[in-house]
This record gives C-alpha cells, structure tokens and sequence, in this order.
C-alpha cells in the first residue's frame, strides 16, 4: 500500500504581501498607541 504524500500548503505571493501589510500596519498602530499612552502618562502622573 503506498502511503499519500502530502504537501504543505503553500501561500501565493499575493496572500503573503496582503498578510505582510496587515501586520506591519498593526505593529505601527500599536507603536503609536504605546508611544502616545506613555506620554500621557508622563503628563499625568508627573
């Protein structure tokens, strides 16, 4: 009996670049949200 060989699953170059957008987007956005929560902080609590 032979036994399936099973490929991984690969993305396609347009997948990745939507996926490699998405997270550079929120890694940005969470940036500038820590950034502007610590100059809050700065401003309030000193």
């Amino acid at each position: 009996m032979k036994e399936k060989i099973v490929k991984p699953e690969v993305m396609d170059p347009a997948e990745k670049q939507v996926t490699y957008d998405a997270f550079m987007t929120l890694t940005i956005w969470s940036s500038v949200a820590v950034t502007v929560i610590l100059i809050l902080m700065a401003i309030f609590l000193l």
